[in-house]
């Protein structure tokens, strides 16, 4: 039977490392391997209740890393716009879905948000059944075909 290694400790290099792929746009699953450690051990050291520097500083990095890809992309996207219509329109149906998704994806939302009130309401159990059932009007679903 293998014997588990011990969790990596944590360094300045696995957090500059961890933040560097991250800002890139890499999951956390890419961005622990990059800096040589198991993904569970990223997120040991990122939800675990350690309040060493260290610990501080790689959760603050890795929020800030993830605001900078988003930024850097953004500005992409609006630069891009410029120039084509459809980075525009790519942005607006994301940012405002209620004013510019296609219609489909509006209804879809509407359905969403009344799952969740029925699972407020009623419990997740319920809130699922009627869902799925919602879904399936929604889409014209007759059941079994005889």
């Amino acid at each position: 039977m293998k014997k588990r290694k011990a969790p990596s400790k944590l360094s300045k290099a696995h957090i500059n490392a961890i933040c560097k792929s991250i800002e890139l746009g890499c999951p956390y699953e890419v961005a622990a391997r990059t800096a040589g450690v198991d993904r569970t051990t990223l997120y040991k050291w990122r939800n675990g209740g350690s309040k060493t520097p260290l610990h501080l500083e790689l959760r603050r990095r890795m929020a800030e890393a993830e605001a900078e890809f988003i930024r850097a992309n953004l500005e992409t996207i609006q630069q891009a716009s410029k120039h084509t219509w459809m980075a525009a329109a790519w942005m607006l149906e994301r940012r405002f879905p209620q004013h510019f998704a296609k219609i489909n994806e509006r209804a879809e939302m509407a359905l969403l948000k009344k799952e969740v009130e029925v699972m407020r309401a009623n419990g997740a159990t319920r809130a699922i059944e009627e869902g799925q059932a919602n879904k399936q009007k929604a889409i014209g679903y007759k059941g079994k075909n005889p």
